[in-house]
C-alpha cells in the first residue's frame, strides 16, 4: 500500500490536464478495483470480464477512467503515467478476487487521504465526483477550460501538500447532462445491476458511485 501511495503522490504533482487526467483515472481504478473484490473469476489473466464485455486492464490501462471515472472524454486517456503506476496497480488487481471489499476500503481511504492532502482544492475533481460519481455543474466549467487550454488554474510548483486545505466531499449535486460528466453507458448498464456498492435509493440514478463514498456519506452498501 505505501507503494502506490508514494507513486501517486509524485503523480498529483503534475500540470491542471494531467491532475485532471491522474484523478479521473484513480476514480476509475477505484470502481473497478470494487467490481472485482471477492470474485475470483472476474479477472481471467488480466481480461475483466463482464456478461456484456472483455475489457483488458493491462492492454487498455490509459482508459480505466474514462470508462470507469468520473468524466468521460478522449482527452482524459491517461497516457503519461510511469511504469510503476501500472505495476502497481495491477499488483493490486491480481489478488483482489480473493481479497474482501474490506481490502479494497482501506486502499480507497488512504488514497482519498492522499488526494485531499495533496492537491489543491481548485483542483480537487476527485473529491468532489466522490458523492455522485460526476461533477457538480461548476467543477464541470473547470473541466471545459482545461480541456480547451484556457486555463493555468494551478502550476506544477503550486500543489504542495503543506499549502493545500481538505476539501469536503460534500459537493453540490447539480449535475450537467452532457455526456462529458457521465460514462453512462457502463454505468447503467454494468454497476447499477451487478455490484453492492450501491443503496437502493441510488439504484434510481444515473449516476455511479463508488461503495467507499456511499459509507463516507452514511449510506449502507
Amino acid at each position: 500500500m505505501d507503494r502506490i501511495k508514494a507513486i501517486i503522490a509524485k503523480q498529483l504533482q503534475v500540470g491542471p490536464l494531467e491532475l485532471l487526467q491522474v484523478q479521473n483515472h484513480i476514480y476509475g481504478c477505484f470502481i473497478l478495483m470494487e467490481d472485482i473484490t471477492g470474485k475470483p473469476n472476474a479477472l481471467q489473466g488480466y481480461n475483466y470480464v463482464n456478461a456484456n464485455y472483455a475489457f483488458n486492464i493491462d492492454e487498455q490501462f490509459e482508459e480505466i477512467g474514462i470508462r470507469y471515472g468520473f468524466l468521460m472524454d478522449t482527452k482524459l486517456i491517461y497516457e503519461s503515467y510511469p511504469p510503476e503506476y501500472k505495476a502497481a496497480w495491477l499488483e493490486i488487481y491480481k489478488g483482489l478476487g480473493q481479497k474482501t471489499i474490506e481490502d479494497s476500503d482501506q486502499i480507497e481511504d488512504d488514497i482519498i487521504e492522499l488526494i485531499k492532502t495533496s492537491v489543491a482544492p481548485e483542483m480537487a475533481f476527485f473529491l468532489h465526483a466522490l458523492k455522485t460519481g460526476s461533477l457538480p455543474q461548476e467543477w464541470l466549467h473547470s473541466v471545459i477550460k482545461i480541456l480547451t487550454g484556457k486555463t493555468d488554474t494551478v502550476k506544477a510548483d503550486a500543489i504542495k501538500a503543506d499549502d493545500v486545505k481538505t476539501v469536503s466531499v460534500n459537493a453540490e449535486t447539480e449535475h450537467s447532462p452532457n455526456g462529458l460528466a457521465n460514462a453512462v453507458i457502463e454505468k447503467q448498464t454494468k454497476r447499477f445491476r451487478t455490484t453492492k456498492r450501491y443503496h437502493s435509493i441510488v439504484i434510481k440514478k444515473p449516476l455511479a458511485k463508488t461503495r467507499r463514498a456511499l459509507k463516507l456519506h452514511g449510506l449502507k452498501t
